[in-house]
């Protein structure tokens, strides 16, 4: 198979060294429509993988079925969760699923723990599990500290000022049901902050909402 994911993914700029040059050579291509499952949490982690193109959302969902979003993931990333668990030897504890259609390149755990053993190919990693781990401790602050209003505020703020999604897709985003989030939009809604209709959510009143965010 082709090997022009490389290409692809890091453009004008590829990254160049042993490790590296491993990865270019033994990783495979390939593609998934928008809506599959990546990877499913409590599957075995067998293989590296690098997104060449579109976006992947991370996500948790505990022995309840509630779900929180991690993480996104974009072209040039590569996913925390499946590195770590390489490193560990474990299986996923969470799902990733394809928000577009995705294309990405797969390594197998053997060439993996070869290449990480290059200082180049390393620090490529390890910045990137750094800033991922930076933007969960952020995650766990805001879930720990912000009440579900606030982080609702945020949401719509920062996502505005129009939002296409549906009421489980926020609460899948915020950790919380479909039901709580119906709730909370329905005030907002009443107090004229945003408007609702079957296409999604306008926000109507950004400073009242900028006020609750906490």
């Amino acid at each position: 198979m082709s090997n022009s994911w490389f290409e692809e993914c890091f453009l004008s700029n590829p990254p160049d060294s042993p490790g590296w040059a491993l990865v270019h050579a033994k990783a495979q291509s390939k593609v998934l429509p928008v809506g599959s499952c990546l990877f499913s949490q409590g599957s075995p982690c067998e293989n590296f993988v690098i997104i060449v193109s579109g976006n992947v959302r991370v996500q948790y969902q505990d022995i309840n079925g509630k779900e929180i979003v991690l993480y996104r993931l974009c072209p040039a990333e590569v996913c925390n969760t499946t590195t770590l668990c390489l490193l560990a030897d474990d299986a996923y504890p969470a799902a990733a699923y394809a928000e577009t259609e995705i294309k990405f390149a797969v390594l197998p755990k053997k060439y993996f723990l070869i290449a990480i053993e290059d200082r180049g190919f390393r620090e490529y990693i390890f910045a990137q599990i750094a800033r991922r781990s930076l933007e969960l401790i952020c995650l766990v602050n805001e879930v720990a500290f912000l009440t579900l209003e606030e982080r609702l505020a945020r949401y719509l703020v920062n996502n505005g000022p129009s939002i296409e999604a549906t009421h489980r897709e926020i609460a899948t985003q915020l950790g919380t049901a479909r039901e709580v989030v119906s709730r909370y939009l329905r005030r907002l809604t009443n107090s004229g902050y945003i408007q609702t209709s079957r296409k999604g959510i306008n926000i109507v009143d950004r400073p009242s909402l900028e006020a609750m965010m906490g």
